[in-house]
């Protein structure tokens, strides 16, 4: 039935090297009423939770805290990083699409920025997803100095 709701996946490469495929959803995402805007979110029109797509990884991937993420193929579901003091300055980003799958320990995530955005360091794709663009952070930088979510080695 999920198969049903995506479109053809995009091919992320570095150096001829396949990182990840990244399927949009091809269904309009679910929009819901934001009663304040908070500049630190982007996206949050997109109801928490929403289905954006998958993303298969065709070796292990670590993320941008570090975290191994197996290889495999995880849906991607949209959610905004608490306000929480565990959260405090662990990330330059609130939107996220977490990693279906992991049921322990933190949440494995890919962070999303605008799609045109870049920071030093940072490998930003542009996915247009259910009719939203939204640009999937590959590599991240963090103000502590930047660490690259790449394949393992």
């Amino acid at each position: 039935m999920l198969s049903a709701l995506l479109l053809a996946a995009l091919a992320v490469m570095r150096e001829g090297a396949l990182i990840a495929e990244l399927t949009p959803r091809s269904t309009p995402l679910a929009r819901i009423r934001v009663a304040a805007e908070d500049p630190s979110i982007l996206f949050g029109f997109i109801a928490r939770g929403e289905l954006l797509g998958t993303v298969r990884f065709p070796a292990d991937w670590t993320d941008y805290r570090g975290t191994i993420v197996p290889a495999g193929t995880y849906e991607l579901r949209y959610a905004i990083q608490p306000r929480l003091k565990d959260h405090l300055d662990t990330s330059d980003y609130r939107d996220f699409a977490i990693l279906s799958g992991f049921y322990e320990g933190h949440p494995r995530v890919m962070a999303l920025v605008l799609p045109d955005e870049a920071r030093d360091g940072e490998l930003v794709v542009p996915f247009e997803t259910g009719g939203v663009r939204v640009g999937v952070v590959i590599r991240a930088c963090r103000s502590q100095g930047c660490r690259e979510s790449r394949p393992s080695p």
